[in-house]
Order: structure tokens, then sequence, then C-alpha cells
């Protein structure tokens, strides 16, 4: 198997020996390759020593491919494998319809065709470029086939995709944001091939770090260049046919190609390999995309001090200088803290003064800024500028493009992932941690996501872009970029594979080293994982602080970087603030069920730096029962008052439980415990929610609300205490429980009489008695009010044979009012339960007194002649036993007098004008002579009216502005006896508009005047010559109105040139 790795070795090398076949570029279609020229290798064709040729191996290779890691995978498929049918695209459906139709075509039907399949051909190479940078490999499959490519005319064929295939590096640069625009995480690849230079459109396994020396074959639309997610092509049987007899030995073994009915002939690094197994094709590509996907980051990349050099470049057609250098010390100097402590210690950015460079001039570039379309190309257009200014590239570690704005990416900053280059793209400051971020890429790392695997936003990591804001203290790497890094060593980290507690210590403290682990890796499946991280540096966040940070991360470098993991999603509306709370917290459990993985932060360990311990349990449990969980104590309190709570939780499992309390408005307990004592500094309604775990994917959640007051609550009963039938001798408990301000006091009594000793919640009663069966109830009562509960009737059994007298509930002394009903409802109880019981009253009850004998219903309604008397009365009740046997229960009624109503004077009606005032004394009579008497207003009284409550004045000024109305009003007087009684008195108030002129007529000599009237009424009219005369003058004898309007007439006007007039009401009364 080894010789497969040097085969691929020395395509890549150009060191052609042994079985390899030559390139016959001649009789296949048009291709590209990185390889040397034929010159070269025929230089290198001297059969050289075998230990020599290993010796130039690639070390990516030499060491990654060995018999040991060869996967075995499925069979592969050429990626020009038969179009599906229907092709789904149409474009590239009509092209093939019409490669049909021109195939079957004769010649003069062919030069017909030849103008329609031009713009066809066309047409389907602008859908080729665009279905290359949207879905590559379906690119791939829709490429025209070797043998087709050879059926049609050059006219068409220059319109296809183009074949290219090598070795050569893929650089993938990953981009970063400086603005509020974090919806992507923008990735570019780049390649370049014979000096041509392509931007690259991968899939599957090859969109991640950047690759060197790697085996590519694809299709090319001008610069866009899709790539194969295999390295090995396996040839279509059009062009296998051409090579098969050019060798027929394989190029593993020697054996004869078809040694065993499976010849294969493939492509390797744009180099045609014959094989005599398909078995050989199967290692060979595994191998490579073994090698190609097991990206290590040696610790002399990843560790020591690194020297950069900031190259500062100008264009032709822009010498604006990006970036001063003092700028450039500021940023440097800010972020050489950052990476020291995030790493430990283990690298570290050199000083200006230690290794770092700044170009001191700005270096310009061969190309104007807008004419380049690669990232590649500006790195090493960069490189090449300073080394032309004396700058030895080689000697620095990473190398930093300090740019104006290009229009070669949108963004502010892009970088190569796991090698140097960086081009900052217009923006520079020396607070921005954007620096930091670039560098990480270079480091070999890529974003740090949330949400969705495409949307940086992970707050706590500077991977994580600026979603919350650079910090270029606290924004760590998390764990699975620090052990990808080889910063987190095998020893400080560990992969879960058993169910088991593990100490956490924070990752971002570099006095945790030597403590313990700094990382949990949780494999999910053979490709992904969970990483659990505990992180201190966020002191002002308590989540951090309580619990776990949770992310999803690769076992290869993978362009999708992390995924910070929301164990509260949708918490808060703000995007920034959900992301604070997300780690999973203290009692807490996160569950992927599916994966069969539990993690739950169980509690602090109290070491210093603080540790956090959790609960990794692995499993699908199933059959595993949930836990049930009801909550338990006070609901209510005084403001700064502890109160205490307490889960009740149970398992039926007999699992371990662990339990987590919410506060609302950002506030828990961290201490998983089921009991918690709290207090509230201000009055409100607080809602506490309680979550219980069995730290196995089984959990329950419960509420409850905690009213805080600065005023005692009175209490209130929750439970009543319940009735009971025991036997003679036997011992009986009553419980109550109740909420409300402590402390509450408890009285328990018996038939209302209170027994000594009995004030708690639960009342004992030893050796019970005939006597002993009653009615028991409690008043429980605080500093606001009592509050008494429902009796609990206790009952006695009764032994066989024996008749018990039956008992007879106690009846409280009653108050009733002459002609009233009394109704009291009798409790009686047997010990004898077979026994029919009758009601009576004893003699002495008053003659209409009456209990009904079989329901015990006592009624009685009693007369004046009762009144300012009390009458004692005795219920009997007895049974059929033998002998008959009968129990009593006495009382007295006191009998008041009745309360008689008062009675109102009529009220008579008024009218009026409007501006007019009503007001009259209303006059009333109790014959109770020692009730108070209150007045008042029915509801619909106009407004403005009123009544005095004491003395019965009504009074009511209506304004000129009021409209015609007629009001309908209730006056009620009501004593104060018992029960309160009333009586009223209804009148009408009509309200007129002021009198109005509605006609006037006039002759030579006489003016006769019409106005609005009320009937009764009288009216004076007035007239002046002028209104500046003193005095109105009385015109004529007062009017009667007869109905709604009146007239007079004035003969004397004739004789003036003007007259004026007005109209007075003489009386306004009843």
């Amino acid at each position: 198997m080894k010789k497969l790795a040097l085969i691929f070795s020395l395509v890549c090398t150009g060191l052609i020996v042994f079985q390899l076949i030559p390139d016959r570029r001649d009789v296949l279609s048009p291709s590209i390759t990185a390889m040397p020229s034929e010159t070269s290798l025929g230089r290198a064709v001297a059969a050289p020593n075998p230990n020599a040729i290993r010796a130039t191996l690639s070390q990516q290779f030499a060491t990654a491919i060995t018999e040991d890691s060869v996967p075995r995978g499925n069979p592969l498929l050429a990626e020009n494998a038969a179009l599906p049918e229907p092709v789904p695209e149409p474009v590239f459906t009509e092209f093939l319809e019409w490669t049909e139709k021109f195939i079957g075509a004769d010649a003069h039907g062919r030069t017909a065709l030849e103008v329609q399949g031009i713009a066809l051909a066309g047409e389907r190479r602008e859908a080729m470029a665009e279905m290359i940078k949207h879905d590559p490999e379906r690119a791939l499959q829709l490429a025209v086939s070797f043998g087709l490519r050879g059926k049609l005319p050059a006219s068409i064929t220059g319109f296809l995709e183009q074949r290219v295939s090598g070795c050569g590096t893929i650089d993938t640069w990953a981009a970063a944001h400086e603005d509020d625009d974090h919806s992507s995480c923008a990735i570019h690849q780049f390649m370049t091939l014979d000096e041509r230079e392509f931007e690259v459109f991968t899939y599957g396994g090859r969109v991640g770090h950047s690759r060197e020396n790697v085996s590519v074959h694809g299709i090319a639309v001008g610069k866009l260049l899709a790539i194969h997610e295999d390295p090995v092509r396996v040839l279509e049987p059009d062009e296998a046919a051409q090579i098969k007899a050019v060798n027929k030995l394989c190029a593993v073994d020697d054996f004869p190609t078809d040694s065993f009915g499976e010849e294969t002939i493939v492509e390797i690094a744009g180099k045609m390999v014959s094989l005599c197994k398909v078995e050989h094709l199967h290692d060979f590509n595994g191998q490579l995309i073994e090698a190609e996907n097991k990206f290590t980051l040696a610790s002399q990349w990843t560790e020591g001090e690194k020297k950069i050099l900031f190259i500062r470049v100008r264009y032709p057609d822009d010498s604006t200088t990006p970036v001063g250098l003092g700028t450039l010390t500021n940023m440097l100097n800010n972020s050489r803290p950052f990476y020291r402590n995030t790493s430990y210690g283990r690298t570290g950015l050199a000083t200006f003064t230690d290794g770092t460079l700044a170009t001191s001039t700005v270096l310009l570039m061969p190309q104007n800024k807008n004419t380049y379309t690669s990232l590649t190309t500006i790195l090493n257009h960069a490189k090449k500028a300073a080394h032309d200014a004396g700058y030895n590239t080689n000697n620095f570690n990473f190398h930093v493009v300090c740019s104006v704005k290009t229009p070669v990416t949108s963004v502010n900053a892009v970088a190569r992932v796991g090698s140097s280059g960086v081009l900052m793209n217009g923006y520079f400051s020396s607070t921005s941690g954007l620096l930091n971020h670039e560098l990480g890429h270079n480091y070999g790392v890529y974003h740090s996501n949330f949400k969705t695997l495409n949307d940086y936003g992970d707050i706590f990591d500077v991977m994580g872009g600026d979603a919350g804001g650079w910090d270029l203290t606290r924004q760590h790497f998390n764990t699975e970029h620090k052990a990808r890094l080889d910063w987190i060593k095998s020893s400080e980290r560990t992969t879960v594979t058993a169910s088991g507690l593990y100490t956490l210590y924070p990752h971002d403290i570099t006095n945790s080293l030597g403590k313990g682990l700094l990382g949990l890796k949780v494999p999910i499946n053979s490709s992904k994982n969970y990483w659990v991280e505990y992180r201190r540096q966020y002191g002002d966040n308590t989540w951090l602080l309580n619990g776990a940070g949770l992310r999803t991360g690769w076992n290869n470098l993978d362009s999708r970087g992390t995924y910070l993991i929301d164990t509260t999603p949708n918490s808060d509306s703000n995007a920034n603030r959900e992301r604070r709370d997300s780690p999973v917290v203290i009692g807490r459990t996160f569950s992927d069920s599916s994966a069969g993985i539990h993690v739950t932060p169980v509690g602090l360990g109290g070491t210093s730096p603080q540790s956090l311990i959790v609960r990794v349990n692995l499993g699908t449990f199933s059959g595993n029962r949930p836990p049930t969980l009801s909550l338990s104590g006070r609901t209510s309190a005084m403001v700064g008052e502890a109160i205490t709570l307490t889960a009740n939780a149970n398992d039926l499992d007999g699992d371990e439980l662990a339990y987590y309390w919410d506060f609302s408005n950002s506030q828990f307990d961290s201490q998983n415990d089921p009991t918690i004592i709290r207090s509230w500094a201000s009055a409100g309604t607080y809602t506490v929610r309680c979550s219980v775990t069995d730290m196995k994917g089984g959990g329950a959640t419960n509420t409850t609300t905690i009213t805080i007051t600065t005023t005692p609550v009175p209490p209130s009963i929750t439970s009543q205490p319940q009735s009971q039938t025991n036997t003679i001798g036997a011992n009986v408990t009553f419980n109550v429980s109740a909420t409300g301000t402590a402390p509450l006091s408890y009285q328990w009594r018996f038939n209302t009489t209170n027994l000594v000793g009995a004030t708690h919640s639960a009342y004992t009663r030893n050796n019970i008695q005939l006597n002993d069966a009653g009615n028991y109830s409690v008043i429980v009562s605080n500093a606001a009010a009592a509050v008494t509960s429902a009796n609990a009737l206790l009952t006695l059994a009764s032994s066989p044979g024996t008749n018990y007298p039956p008992l007879l509930a106690s009846i409280e002394n009653r108050t009733v009012y002459s002609g009233s009903t009394l109704t009291i409802t009798n409790a009686a109880f047997d010990p004898n339960p077979a026994d029919t019981l009758t009601f009576s009253l004893d003699p002495g009850a008053p003659p209409t007194a009456f209990v009904h004998p079989v329901s015990g219903i006592f009624t009685w309604t009693p007369s004046d002649a009762d009144a300012n008397s009390s009458h004692p009365i005795t219920v009997r009740v007895t049974d059929n036993g033998s002998p008959p046997l009968s129990g009593a229960s006495s009382f007295s009624v006191t009998v008041l007098p009745a309360n008689k109503p008062p009675l109102l004077n009529p009220i008579a009606n008024w009218t009026l004008y409007a501006g007019g005032s009503v007001t009259f004394t209303n006059f009333a009579f109790d014959a109770d002579s020692n009730d108070t008497l209150t007045f008042s207003l029915d509801p619909g009284a106009p407004p403005g009216a009123s009544l005095d409550p004491a003395s019965g004045v009504f009074v009511w000024n209506t304004s000129d502005s009021d409209p015609s109305s007629t009001n309908a009003i209730t006056v009620r007087v009501t004593d104060d006896g018992e029960p309160p009684l009333s009586g009223t008195a209804n009148f009408t108030i009509i309200v007129h508009e002021k009198p109005k002129l509605e006609n006037v007529s006039a002759s030579a000599i006489t003016v006769i005047l019409n106005w609005s009237a009320i009937p009764d009424k009288i009216y004076r009219v007035q007239f002046k010559n002028s209104m500046s005369d003193a005095v109105w003058q009385t015109l004529g004898s007062d009017v009667v109105a007869s109905g709604s309007t009146a007239s007079t007439s004035d003969d004397t006007a004739g004789s003036v040139p003007q007259r004026f007039y007005r109209i007075l009401v003489v009386t306004d009364g009843n």
C-alpha cells in the first residue's frame, strides 16, 4: 500500500518512474495540468535510487498514508456517469436533445443544425458557470462526456466546459465582517494550475482547510473551476480504450492489467494510471482522501513566538496610504496579550523590536485594485513586492497585507485557513479584535457560530465575530479550537466514552493549567462531537459562572466551524442578550436523546480557581420514567422576609436527581438542592419555577406564585379539615393548610368551643368516646385577619348488639326580626347506622315553631308579639333502637321588632326655562322613631342635580345653554334599621329653551310679535326706540300663553323709524 502513496508523490513532484503511463494529451480531451513540462520530466526519467525517491515524498502523505490508515470506501463512480433521465435543467436538456439530433443527422443536416447548436451551447455555458458557483457537484454530473465531445464540431466544443486536472494547492480563505451583517460565513477558495488562476468551488470533504499538493480534476468555465470531491478519476470507456493499448502492467503490483478481469484506468494529478483491480482504485482514492482530511496542525505552526510582516500596499490607480505605522503598533500591542493568554503562553506574537515588521514604505502593487479577482494573487503580489523591497518574506510566520478597500471581497478582512495570509481590506482599528480573528484563521480554525452552522455569533469567542462587541481580554478561543491547535493538550482534555462525573477547570484562566481537565469531547457520531467547557472571565455573566458552555465541532477541520448551543432558546428577543444565557447551568440537563448524550452540571467544585462538576450520562435509557414533582412552602411573605420552598420529587427508577430553581428576571439558584430559602426586596407577584431532571433525559417542571407585600396578607385556607368516621377508643387527627403572611396562628374548636392547647395546623384527639363525636373546626389568624375553616364531622362507629344514643350537633343561639323566618338544618349522627332517627321539639318551644321529623329542618316565623324577648328551644333526635335513645341540643332565639320603611312626602313636577333653578326640601316620616334617615338620588338624575343626605334639600341649577329635556327623578330615603329599608318619591322636571321670537310682521302702523311659549306662563313685552335709551318700556298688558306660542301687537311702532323688543317671563313657578 505504501507504493500507492509513492506513485502519487512522484506524480506531484514530477519524478515519473516505474509504471506511470505517459500523459496522452494528444488523444485525450483538453486538460490543464500543473505538472512540470515534458523537458523537466525527461531530466527525471533516469532510474533513481528508490530510497532517494522516498526521501522526496511529501511529508503530509508519507506520514498520513500507511497500511493501517487505509480506509475502505464504496466503489467510485466516474463524474461523467450517464445523466439522469429526464435531465431536470431545461438548458442542459435542450442541448442534450440537440446533440442527439446532430449526431443522427447527415452532413447536410448537421450544417443546418450547427447554427442552432452554437446558440444552445452559448446558453448552456452561461448556465454551467452559475451551476459551478452554486452546485459544483451537479455541474460535474452535467459535464459533456469524452465520447460525446469527440462527436461535436469545434464551433460547439469551444463553448463547452474545459476539462481540468493536475496537482496543486487549494487556497481556502475565510472572511470576517466588521459591521452588523453577520449573516454568512464567507469562504473563498482559489487554485493556480499551469499558471492559470481559478476561483474554486468544492463540495463534500474538500470544503475545508487549505490543501497543498493535492490531486484534482474537474471542469472550468473561464476562471470558475468545479473540483470533484475525489482525488482519483475513473476514465470513461472511450478514454480508457485509448489508454489500454499504451501499457498493460498494473502501476501497483506490476501484474498485467487484465489479470483479474477488473482492468481500470484512472487519472491522478493529471496522469493516467493502469490498475489491475478495482480494490487498488478504492485503496488509492481512500488513502488520498484520508491524507487530505487528516489535517493536523504541527506544534511548530501553532506554538512558539510568531513574527508578522505587515505589508502596506498601494495601487497604480489608488496611492492612498492604507494605515499608519502607529495604528499597526497599537493593533499588535492589543493582540499580543490575547494570544499569550488564550494559548497559555504556548504561542505569542513578536513585537516590532523582536522580529515583527511593517514595511516602512507603502509598496506598489503591479495591478490596479479593481482588476484583482483572487485573494491568493493579492497575497502573492504583496509578498513579491515586499521581497523586491528587501524583506525576506520567508523569515516571517504570518503575512498581513494592509490595503485600502478593494472589490476583490466585500468584507473588511479575509484570511487563509491553516497557513499564512491575511488581507486587511480597508479597515484598521486598534480596539478591534479583527486582527485576532484573522490570525485565528491562519493558525488553523474556522468561525464560531450560533443558531445555525453559518451564522457567526458566538459572542464568547473571537472567532464568532463582533456580534456582541469585540472583547480583547475575554473572547478566548473555545475548547474545540484550542484542542485543534494543541493549546489544550491531550492530557488536559478527555473524550467521554463512559457515564460519570467530570471536573472542569476554567479554560479562560491561565492558572488552570495543571489543575485538571479544561474540556470534554463527547462524540455524537464518527465525525461530529459535543465540546463541554467552563469559563470564569465573564464575571458579570451568572450563566457562565454557574454553567457549562456547549458547542458542536467536527473531527476534521470543517468550514462550518463550531456551533454554540443555546440551551435556553428564545429566552430574549434581543439576539445578544439571548446568547448570554446559552450555557446549561447547574441543576439543568442538556439532552440529545437521538445521540444518547445527557450533560448536567451538578455543582461547583470549590477549588482554586473555581471548577465545575459535570455529570455526563451516555445511553438512550429506553424505558426510563421521568420523575414527578410538586412544590410546597409558603406562597406569601413580607418584603425582606425569608421563605422556604421545597421540591417534592420522586423517581420511580431510583435515579439521582438534579434541581434547578428559576426566579425570572435572569435570577436562578445554583445550589442543586430540593430546598431553597429566599427573600424578595420589593413588593409584587413573583413566579418561581422548579425543574427536576434524572440526568438521563427525563424531567419535570412545576411553578408556584409568591406574593410579596409591604402589609400582611390575610390567611387563606387552601386545604380544609376532613370529616372522619372512627371507632370508640381510636385516635383521630384533623389537618388544615393555609397561606398568608407569617406567623399564622391556629385555634381548634369542638362544636364552636375552643380546645385548650389545640394551636397548631394539626389537632389529634386520643381515645375518642361518644361525647367526642361532633364538629371540629379551626380559626387561622395573623396580624391582618382571621378565617374559620369548614366543619369536619367526627362520626363514631358502633359495636354490634349495643344501641348507642344518637348525637345532635350543637346549635348556636340566634337573633331574628319579627316577621322573618328562621331556618336551621340540624345534623345528627347515630353510631348504629341501621337506626331510623326522628326529630322533635321539647315542651316550651314557641307554639308556631316546627321541626321536620325526618329531615330535622327547624323553622319559625315570630310575630310582632314575640318581639323584644328571648325564647329557649330544645331540639331532640330519637332513634328506634332497643331501648329507644335520644340526644338533644338547646339554644335560644332572641326576637327583635321588625323594621318599617320610611315614607316620603309627594313631590310636585316642575317646568322651567334653561338657566332657571329648582330648589325644595323633601320631608319624610319613619314609624321607627330612633332610625336615622339618609336621602339620596337614584341613578338617572340629571348631571348637576344634588340632594343633601341629611336635610333632604334638592338643588338643580340649569344653565342657559341646556337643551330642552324631560328629566324623571327619584328621591330615596333610607333608614338604618335591620335590615335597612327605604321609601321613594318620583317627580319630573321639564326644561325648555328660553323664549324665541319666531315671527315678526309689520304694517304701516302696527308690528305683530310671535314667540315660543309655555302654556299658562305670563310674558311681558318691552321695547326701546334706541339701544342707548336708559329704560325699557312695557308694551301694553302682560300676555298669558294659552299654547306653545304667544303673540302681541304694537300699534305705536309706526310713529318711529325703529324699535327694539325683548320678552320677559313674569312668573316661573308652579
